[in-house]
């Protein structure tokens, strides 16, 4: 049996940084034509790393707080939000229910990352309109199956909703058939 192995990437700065840089990412990166996910994390290491691992099989775009990414969310078509909890300004559990209340956006599901283990953050978390909670630290092939699960039912649900075809026969038992007619 082989065990799972998580990789982790420690970065030592050669000197202090005078200023924080900006990390909103409104510029698509990734696979053409695949789904657009928007990250929204403010530590600029996983953001970072979060983008150079989904843009190898997504479109991927990323935002710092949650009003940068509510700003993305109205003007590109986003298909999944990965988000962290602890944000600056508004939460990513008060994000979850931002975009679950906006008719216009609540079709966007939603995944949490976050250090936080409490069950009560998750239960706010899910209740808030979230697709899935992943704590951190967290393996990446297991984010992989958790968006993977969340666009695999998205289209599961489409296809189930989608209209039948009008040159497709519709077979009736024959009561119904005098009922109709």
């Amino acid at each position: 049996d082989r065990m799972d192995v998580n990789e982790f990437i420690l970065t030592i700065p050669l000197k202090k940084l005078e200023s924080q840089p900006d990390i909103h990412d409104a510029q698509e990166i990734g696979a053409p034509s695949m789904p657009l996910i928007l990250i929204v994390e403010d530590n600029i290491d996983l953001n970072a790393y979060l983008k150079r691992k989904l843009k190898e099989v997504y479109r991927v775009i990323s935002a710092q707080t949650t009003e940068k990414a509510l700003e993305l969310l109205k003007s590109k078509k986003v298909d999944l939000v990965l988000t962290d909890i602890g944000l600056n300004g508004m939460s990513g559990v008060e994000l979850c229910r931002t975009i679950a209340a906006d008719e216009s956006l609540a079709r966007i599901p939603i995944i949490v990352i976050s250090a936080i283990s409490s069950v009560d953050v998750k239960i706010k978390c899910v209740e808030s309109g979230a697709a899935a909670y992943i704590e951190k630290p967290f393996s990446l092939d297991y984010l992989f199956a958790c968006i993977k699960g969340v666009f695999d039912k998205r289209e599961s649900i489409k296809a189930s909703a989608a209209p039948v075809s009008e040159s497709a026969p519709i077979v009736l038992a024959n009561r119904d058939a005098d009922f109709i007619k």
